[in-house]
């Protein structure tokens, strides 16, 4: 009797066994693959993001031509450091927030290629009206964030400090496109005059 028991057990544990050594497989087939498919979306992404992140590729539509050649002028391109800042740094999330950026870049050129194909004509006006309306500070501090601690010029620091860090009470602090306007993009005269 005892013997029959334990003819069972080991039966029901040789089941077990089976029943896992089958459920490991199916993961393995059903994980594995999906791991590599992901592993190779990752990397060709990855390189997709290193061509059409560069100013380059974004001054190639017809309707940004002007604002890619103010760029060029801007300090953000020619500089005494040689530091080169892109488009993406100021118009989208930051890139090490990978998938807020990501979506941002999808949507940003999924739209604009729409609206370039089937939209209305290009106002530069008016895109430049809603870049500056949603350009914040945190956007320029994110590289200018020593500017509080101006050691070499302290009127600098505490003009910034003033409009920008600690306004008075009851005043929205100064958005640095107020006085940088330039810094991005240089605009002839004739697209200043436009602005105002």
């Amino acid at each position: 009797m005892e013997e029959k028991k334990e003819e069972i057990k080991d039966e029901k544990k040789k089941g077990c066994i089976c029943s896992l050594c089958c459920l490991i497989k199916k993961c393995i087939v059903i994980f594995v693959p999906g791991i590599i498919i992901a592993l190779i979306l990752f990397v060709i992404i990855e390189a997709a993001l290193v061509p059409t992140s560069k100013p380059k590729f974004c001054g190639k539509c017809h309707e940004m031509d002007e604002v890619y050649a103010s760029w060029k002028k801007s300090p953000h391109a020619v500089n005494r450091t040689g530091v080169e800042v892109g488009c993406i740094e100021c118009h989208l999330p930051p890139k090490d927030k990978f998938f807020s950026h990501l979506t941002a870049k999808a949507y940003t050129g999924a739209k604009d290629s729409l609206l370039h194909i089937v939209g209305a004509d290009y106002d530069a006006k008016e895109v430049r009206k809603k870049v500056r309306e949603h350009m914040t500070n945190e956007v320029c501090l994110k590289c200018h964030s020593k500017i509080k601690d101006n050691q070499f010029d302290k009127d600098i620091a505490d003009f910034h400090d003033e409009m920008v860090f600690n306004p008075e009470e009851g005043t929205e602090p100064a958005k640095c496109i107020e006085c940088h306007a330039d810094s991005a993009h240089v605009r002839d005269d004739d697209d200043e005059d436009e602005d105002e």
